[in-house]
């Protein structure tokens, strides 16, 4: 983003998807606004407190939580109900469940699993639950084996996978969908309460 006259350019490369130009526009107008509150890019330039601020003013942005409540269909924690907000707010899957955990308070954890990147093939995450402030989920060495090879399938389908919850390993229902070369993997917490309050 560069000024120009009395605005200023936002420049996104033309290599990236339709959804990453809208979330990348959205969060320099974060930096826009925060600039007109009395923080000046300088001391914006890769600060992790800025960035943060404009990640989230994207997200409300382009995910309103008005918009988000209207749906009737967030109480189905589901690759299917996320699927459908990212395509119809225009976002990535990781955007939409970003805002889908802030605002229907989903406990849920999402992977991705590439197989044409094998020192980083699955994308963990630590997410909030009712009985942790936060849970890391991981998978665990069997879970690429259960998984089974790409084998070009575009399936979903609902399958016990073993994951790694804090260190503590559990085979657990998850939501899988395969696309050609890579799986998305999303589970449920809410039935784990318990399980996640033993010592």
């Amino acid at each position: 983003m560069t000024p120009r006259g009395t605005g200023y350019v936002i420049e996104t490369s033309s290599d990236l998807p339709l959804y990453r130009h809208r979330f990348t526009v959205a969060h320099e107008l974060g930096h826009i606004m925060l600039q007109r509150a009395g923080v000046p890019f300088s001391h914006q330039v890769d600060h992790p407190v800025a960035e943060s601020v404009c990640n989230s003013f994207a997200s409300y942005l382009l995910l309103p939580v008005q918009w988000l409540k209207a749906r009737s269909d967030l109480h189905l924690v589901s690759l299917k109900t996320l699927d459908g907000v990212a395509r119809d707010a225009g976002v990535s899957q990781s955007a939409a469940f970003v805002a889908l955990a802030r605002t229907a308070k989903w406990h849920a954890a999402l992977l991705h699993f590439h197989w044409d990147e094998p020192d980083a093939r699955w994308i963990p995450l630590s997410v909030k639950t009712r009985v942790r402030p936060t849970v890391r989920v991981e998978p665990t060495w069997a879970t690429s084996d259960a998984l089974g090879g790409p084998e070009g399938r575009t399936s979903s389908t609902v399958r016990n996978l073993p994951l790694a919850f804090d260190g503590r390993e559990a085979s657990v229902p998850c939501d899988v969908r395969f696309s050609y070369r890579s799986a998305s993997v999303m589970v449920d917490l809410r039935p784990l309460a318990r399980w996640f309050a033993r010592p």
